[in-house]
């Protein structure tokens, strides 16, 4: 009986594996994806971190409202009792906030007992922050540390929230100066305080106390004008 044999052309091309190019090309295409994944993965936690740090700020104001219209002595003194706790944010400071007990009744953070100083993290930073609401003419104003400002780039140098017991309603003040020596805006009256974050990477997200108390945790707003933001 006769054996019939059957070469396959292709044979030799088999047993012959992957060539230098088709193993280069399929590590550069790895590579690429994991490239790809691990910057998606870096922005998620950025904007996750950022998301948790706003709220906390937001819960801080919180803490110094509780404080505001409890009966709460001042930390240096427990037979003390402060009129306001509030907090404090400075342009000096981008990585800190301070909340204090306004001991002296001058609305304004200078050598005031301190509750807490609340440092953030470092790839994050107290980018700006505004105090919204009428001048000396009842026309809107809105006095920022940075650009945003209707009245001239980084009017203000500091930014007080308040509250006073027993009304758990928010106070804003803006000053101007350097620490300590600071002085408030003559015939400006403040109902929105606004405290911007930004991320190394640019990302922002803000947060608006209001002056009825209600606190907000928001994206940036971009419409114009500012006052649709709030």
């Amino acid at each position: 009986m006769k054996q019939i044999v059957i070469h396959s052309r292709n044979r030799g091309r088999a047993q012959r594996g992957f060539t230098l190019i088709e193993l280069l090309t399929v590590l550069v295409i790895m590579s690429v994806i994991t490239l790809v994944f691990f910057n998606r993965q870096t922005k998620f936690d950025s904007s996750t971190l950022m998301r948790s740090l706003t709220y906390s700020i937001a819960l801080s104001v919180r803490q110094a409202q509780v404080y505001g219209i409890s009966v709460r002595p001042t930390p240096t003194s427990v037979g003390t009792f402060a009129t306001a706790h509030g907090l404090f944010f400075s342009n000096s400071y981008a990585h800190q906030y301070i909340m204090f007990a306004d001991s002296n009744n001058d609305h304004m953070y200078t050598s005031d007992p301190i509750d807490q100083t609340f440092n953030l993290n470092q790839n994050f930073s107290i980018s700006e922050f505004c105090a919204v609401g009428l001048n000396s003419v009842s026309a809107p104003v809105k006095r920022c540390s940075g650009p945003d400002d209707t009245s001239g780039t980084a009017s203000i140098s500091a930014l007080d929230i308040l509250f006073i017991r027993p009304n758990p309603d928010a106070m804003v003040y803006a000053y101007q100066g350097v620490f300590p020596s600071y002085t408030p805006i003559a015939g400006d009256t403040y109902n929105v305080a606004y405290v911007q974050i930004m991320a190394t990477d640019g990302t922002k997200r803000g947060i608006h106390i209001y002056s009825t108390g209600q606190v907000a945790v928001d994206p940036i707003c971009t419409l114009s004008p500012f006052s649709l933001c709030i």
